[in-house]
């Protein structure tokens, strides 16, 4: 065995390393409330509570529309869309079967709410309607709320929550500076007290989820509102000793109207738990789900573990026997050339993989193929 093979079993260990790195991460990950402005942990995971154990109805795998005001009534979109991500940190096994309740019946996205979810839409200027998906009345009703493409709504620049959700669709497509323009226009219609939109002027009251997609988008587009702290008090005053947050607050006496419901519970929960992605982030969720979801990750661990063992034991004895060449530095950065360069000629495939824009599991899980081919051919 040669001194490039030693640089095999490096490869093999740098990406076991990098992968019990990320385990190390998920845990940090875990704790991501911990980064949360004081005094809202609590709340949150109060809200959280009232999704799974006020509104969430296990024989159907949905949570209804409201406790009080419509407590047979479930939505597929917006609420169990919205509450199956906002329950994912808190209650991953209840988040997992609301999603999988929705893509049996075929809603597990669409081209409007899923701007909330980190995905772009189509510009939001179409009228929204209701469909009945499933009548069981008295027992339940299942609905959705869908985009008529055959409608459009020629005045939606002039409602906040449709300023917004544009922004945040161009946020996601990488038009920043756009997405500032329309963020700054919804921004405008804060009051003091709320955001002021025709259907607020029609109805008499303001409406708390708005509140909450002005915060995410700030916090998307890294935006700060000088009015933050005014605006995250309104929102908290809506919330219910149960949990759940009222979307309406009426506009003179600023007293909450009406239920607590799922959508503005559930918008409200991913504004506060929202956080600018990057690699590791993207990583260290995937893994903090793969714990979470994967009954046998300790095994896992115990496996992975025992073969870097057994792969270092191999490397150090055969050093020992003198059947592995010392490893010399120069030889490895071939004089004025760089050690990446170096890598990249030794390993061509690692070339291809790093030019593409892939996740980074896939990335590691293509190094270890590759590794275990090298070694395999040795």
């Amino acid at each position: 065995m040669e001194g490039s093979d030693l640089k095999r079993h490096i490869v093999v260990l740098a990406a076991l390393l990098i992968l019990f790195g990320g385990i190390h991460l998920c845990t940090i990950s875990a704790n991501a409330s911990d980064s949360q402005p004081p005094g809202y942990e609590e709340r949150l995971k109060k809200a959280a509570d009232f999704l799974k154990n006020v509104q969430f109805n296990a024989a159907l795998n949905l949570c209804r529309e409201a406790p009080i005001v419509a407590p047979n009534t479930y939505w597929l979109l917006s609420d169990n869309l919205l509450a199956q991500y906002a329950l994912r940190d808190y209650y991953p096994e209840v988040s997992n079967a609301i999603m999988e309740e929705l893509k049996r019946r075929g809603y597990c996205e669409d081209r409007y709410y899923s701007v909330l979810l980190g995905k772009p839409i189509p510009m939001p200027n179409k009228v929204m309607i209701p469909l009945v998906i499933e009548d069981r009345t008295p027992d339940y009703i299942i609905k959705a709320d869908l985009r008529d493409e055959s409608k459009y709504l020629v005045d939606w620049t002039r409602y906040a929550d449709r300023l917004l959700f544009h922004s945040l669709s161009l946020a996601w497509k990488g038009d920043t500076e756009q997405a500032k323009e329309y963020f700054q226009y919804a921004r405008e219609l804060w009051t003091g007290e709320g955001l002021k939109d025709p259907s607020t002027v029609q109805s008499g009251l303001y409406e708390t989820y708005k509140l909450s997609m002005l915060l995410l988008a700030s916090k998307v587009l890294e935006a700060p509102l000088p009015f933050q702290e005014q605006l995250e008090q309104r929102i908290w005053s809506q919330q219910r000793d149960d949990g759940g947050i009222i979307t309406h607050y009426n506009m003179t006496t600023l007293n909450p109207v009406g239920d607590a419901n799922t959508e503005t519970t559930s918008i409200t929960i991913i504004a506060y738990l929202y956080e600018k992605p990057g690699l590791i982030d993207k990583f260290s969720r995937f893994l903090a789900k793969w714990t979470q979801t994967f009954p046998y990750n300790l095994i896992t661990i115990v496996i992975l573990s025992s073969f870097i063992c057994l792969l270092l034991e191999r490397v150090l004895r055969r050093h020992r026997k003198g059947e592995l060449e010392p490893v010399n530095p120069s030889r490895i950065l071939g004089g004025k050339t760089r050690p990446a360069t170096r890598i990249r000629r030794r390993f061509p495939e690692l070339d291809k993989i790093f030019c593409r824009d892939e996740p980074v599991v896939a990335t590691i899980r293509r190094i270890l193929e590759i590794s275990r081919d090298h070694l395999s051919v040795s």
